[in-house]
């Protein structure tokens, strides 16, 4: 079966772009320190409503204070490599981001497209 990471980010003021990429367990597996730190840096902002905690994911327009380089390299949750093999997997624009809202994994027993 095949399994799917769907990333949803928010790009300004609640404008919200979404990807959707196959992924394998194994790319999974190295992935997952990377959800850790976003999940551990949404619940410092749930639980102080600290705006400094806010943004998780800048890049692009938006890289400013929080890139992931200065929240997770910096700070050695994650390695350089870490970093650039989730950014593989994010949702792209113009623009780029600040946030990621959402990471869901879909396992996909039929596919049907019609167009």
């Amino acid at each position: 079966m095949k399994k799917y990471i769907i990333i949803v980010a928010d790009t300004n003021d609640a404008d919200y772009i979404t990807g959707k990429k196959e992924i394998t367990d194994i790319e999974l597996e190295k992935i997952m320190p990377v959800i850790k730190c976003l999940q551990e840096r949404k619940r410092l902002y749930e639980s102080t409503k600290n705006w400094e905690y806010c943004h998780n994911w800048e890049i692009g327009e938006f890289s400013r204070d929080f890139t992931p380089e200065k929240l997770y390299v910096d700070t050695e949750c994650l390695t350089k490599d870490d970093v650039d093999f989730f950014n593989k997997f994010i949702p792209y624009d113009e623009f780029g981001f600040h946030t990621i809202e959402s990471i869901e994994i879909i396992i996909v027993s039929q596919e049907l497209k019609f167009l």
